[in-house]
């Protein structure tokens, strides 16, 4: 299973260029999360999310 964690940094910046720039300035305890992307086998999603149809 793949986890990715999404940051209201990465959703601010409009090229890869300003977002590398802005993470290698940004402190990792100032970065706010805001969602969690989730990829691998259906089985193993479901066995998380299974009670959260929204995240399916």
């Amino acid at each position: 299973m793949v986890v990715v964690g999404f940051s209201s940094l990465a959703q601010s910046c409009r090229t890869y260029q300003e977002y590398i720039d802005r993470m290698a300035a940004t402190p990792t305890s100032q970065l706010e999360f805001v969602g969690v992307g989730l990829f691998g086998p259906k089985r193993a999603i479901n066995r998380l999310t299974g009670s959260l149809p929204l995240l399916r």
